[in-house]
C-alpha cells in the first residue's frame, strides 16, 4: 500500500513512513541514540528479538560513520517488515520525540 503524497504520512504502514524518513533517520540520528535503539530492538522480546546480537555487531563493527551505522539499521529493519518497524518507531520516539514528531512518526 502507497501513500499518496499530499497525505504525507496518514495511516500509511510504518514500513512505508521509515522508507520516505530514510534519508531525514540517516542524517539525524545520532550514534548515542543508535545505540540505544539497537540495544531496545536486541532484548525487545528475549525469544524473539527484532535484531539479534550478531546484526547489532554488524551493524556497530562494519561502519565505523554514524550515518554508515544507521543506514544498515534503518534498512535491517525495514526488511523485517511492520513489527520490526513499528518496534523501532517506538523506541525512536521514546528516545528522540522531537525528531519523531517533526517526521511526523
Amino acid at each position: 500500500m502507497s501513500c499518496p503524497a499530499r497525505l504525507k504520512f496518514i495511516n500509511c504502514p510504518l514500513s512505508d513512513k521509515v522508507k520516505k524518513s530514510r534519508k531525514e533517520l540517516i542524517q539525524r540520528i545520532g550514534d548515542a541514540t543508535l545505540k540505544s535503539v539497537l540495544d531496545g530492538l536486541q532484548e525487545d522480546s528475549p525469544n524473539h528479538p527484532v535484531i539479534t546480537l550478531r546484526e547489532r555487531n554488524e551493524v556497530l563493527q562494519n561502519n565505523s560513520v554514524t550515518e554508515d551505522r544507521v543506514t544498515c539499521l534503518v534498512d535491517m529493519v525495514q526488511k523485517k517488515g511492520e513489527r520490526a518497524c513499528e518496534i523501532f518507531l517506538s523506541f525512536l520516539r521514546e528516545l528522540d520525540p522531537n525528531l519523531c514528531d517533526e517526521l511526523g512518526l
